[in-house]
């Protein structure tokens, strides 16, 4: 009698303890440059613990350039990006890289040109020297319609190419580029330094996404991966409509202010640049008309020879597809 009580006495303990907690899955996650208006939602899901509570662990890893980064992602050194351009992942998925687009994060270019305080306006950069992203990337995209809407053609002017926006602002402070396509809550900084903003990229480009949450397919086929992203995608979601609330204002600019170290204005004003642009995708779905916008231009560019199967660019079981 006395072992039978014992046995029931331990086993209403064992009912009553919590349950073991389980070690969150660390995802590094990389990141163009530095932290940005682009990578806002990631933040408020760190800090807020939107994907704490999902058992997630964000790394954010910070790579110089979009093509390394997705050149890194294509090799596995790195399971998943976010907050760059959709260009370079596709031409990767139409090589046969195995890579795939979770998610759209950004459904409107952020990117403003901002050139030296004397030129007033984009027509006024014929014969001058701009600094791009890439020849092929995506402000290459943005920056044709943005000439072509001025009036302006190759040859007219001289293209640089420097991979992230620190470096970017960097050559149009030294004076050796006469504009460049900056976004916030550098693009601020630049203003408040006295530089011009002569025009904004979504202004001409209505119809083209900009940036998306891609992942390594090899690293998401792996065990826990897949399941893993299921519960990623909707803490993401939650980080977003967080952000996209105004009455988390104050605590969203502090968060963004906090992780990259900026000035309080300048996080502002990116916070009031996002809301005014409605820059944020907020369905959680790849979009057939968006992405065959994206893929259009580019073949029209000769960067692909024909529009990609959105089988091919989504991941089956976590991808969201629509209209």
């Amino acid at each position: 009698m006395l072992v039978r009580a014992l046995i029931l006495a331990i086993a209403v303990v064992v009912l009553w303890l919590p349950p073991p907690t389980r070690a969150a899955d660390k995802i590094e996650t990389g990141f163009v440059g530095s932290p940005t208006l682009t990578s806002w939602p990631w933040y408020v899901g760190m800090r807020r613990g939107f994907f704490a509570d999902a058992g997630i662990e964000i790394d954010p890893v910070y790579v110089p350039s979009a093509p390394g980064m997705v050149q890194q992602l294509s090799a596995g050194s790195l399971g998943m990006i976010s907050g760059t351009g959709l260009t370079d992942p596709l031409y990767a998925i139409d090589k046969g890289a195995p890579i795939a687009v979770v998610r759209v994060t950004s459904q409107a270019s952020p990117y403003i040109m901002v050139s030296k305080p004397e030129i007033k306006s984009i027509k006024e950069l014929k014969g001058k020297t701009i600094v791009i992203g890439g020849l092929t990337d995506i402000t290459r995209v943005y920056f044709d319609r943005m000439m072509a809407g001025n009036g302006l053609k190759t040859g007219d002017y001289d293209l640089t190419v420097i991979g992230a926006t620190p470096g970017r602002y960097a050559a149009l402070k030294s004076g050796s580029v006469d504009a460049t396509l900056l976004i916030p809550p550098i693009l601020f900084q630049a203003t408040a330094a006295g530089f011009n903003d002569i025009g904004a990229a979504v202004d001409y480009a209505k119809d083209l996404p900009f940036g998306g949450w891609i992942v390594n397919r090899t690293w998401a086929a792996a065990p826990g991966h897949t399941e893993a992203l299921k519960r990623l995608l909707p803490a993401f979601n939650k980080s977003l409509a967080w952000l996209l609330d105004e009455a988390n204002r104050a605590d969203a600019i502090a968060i963004l202010q906090k992780e990259g170290n900026l000035q309080e204005q300048e996080v502002v004003n990116s916070y009031n640049f996002f809301r005014k642009l409605d820059i944020f995708e907020k369905t959680g779905k790849l979009s057939r008309k968006q992405l065959g916008s994206l893929m259009a231009v580019l073949v029209q560019m000769g960067e692909l020879q024909k529009p990609i199967p959105m089988e091919k660019i989504g991941l089956d079981g976590v991808s969201q597809i629509g209209d």
